[in-house]
């Protein structure tokens, strides 16, 4: 149970089972409680933005209102969408065709199982071109880097060139990129003065 709730109702008995007495004005004695958990009906919130032109009295130059950040084409998704999109398919593991049924289903937007594939690159995009490099940052300026690598081949041709999935790693964050077991490995763009003395210091 929580003791959060959204509502509350209170049931009153109508009579005494006993002797059929009105209870109205009888001392409360007891209080049972039970608790349903329901969802509410979800609904898409579609937000329209009209950017208006006008035509100066002056000089006759038509001029047409900015788009708002992120209103780039007619019609786009926003965050939410956007975040239940990628927690099914990305997070969920769902096939781009389910997590696409699951949004129309569950949500009532009707997305294409191509649009769902685009949602997850653009947030690996954004993840590479924001968020990784303050985490690389943040490992290199770490007392103690913590680094490993496990090889493996994500090819069915046996011939493929072996693939590795480093990592490095401080108390409070990681590093997992991708990279080729023959080639030069990102994690040591990390720091790489450092990865030597810091093997070290890694725990297994």
């Amino acid at each position: 149970m929580v003791d959060t709730l959204t509502r509350t109702l209170v049931h009153e008995p109508p009579a005494c089972r006993g002797c059929g007495d009105g209870l109205l004005l009888a001392p409360v004695t007891g209080r049972e409680r039970r608790q349903v958990v329901d969802l509410p009906p979800v609904a898409p919130v579609v937000i329209e933005h009209q950017l208006v032109e006008r035509e100066c009295a002056c000089c006759g130059t038509r001029t047409k209102a900015d788009a708002p950040a992120g209103v780039d084409t007619p019609v786009q998704y926003g965050p939410g969408v956007e975040a239940r999109v990628l927690s099914l398919y990305g997070g969920q593991f769902l096939a781009k065709d389910r997590a696409a049924d699951a949004m129309r289903e569950l949500y009532g937007v009707a997305v294409s199982p191509g649009t769902v594939v685009a949602m997850l690159a653009r947030a690996a995009a954004r993840l590479a071109e924001q968020f990784l490099p303050q985490v690389r940052d943040l490992l290199a300026a770490a007392p103690v880097l913590g680094v490993d690598e496990t090889g493996l081949r994500v090819a069915k041709n046996r011939d493929a060139r072996p693939s590795g999935l480093p990592v490095a790693c401080s108390p409070w964050m990681d590093h997992r990129p991708w990279a080729s077991l023959r080639a030069s490995h990102p994690v040591h763009g990390v720091h790489t003065r450092r990865m030597p003395e810091a093997g070290t210091g890694f725990e297994h």
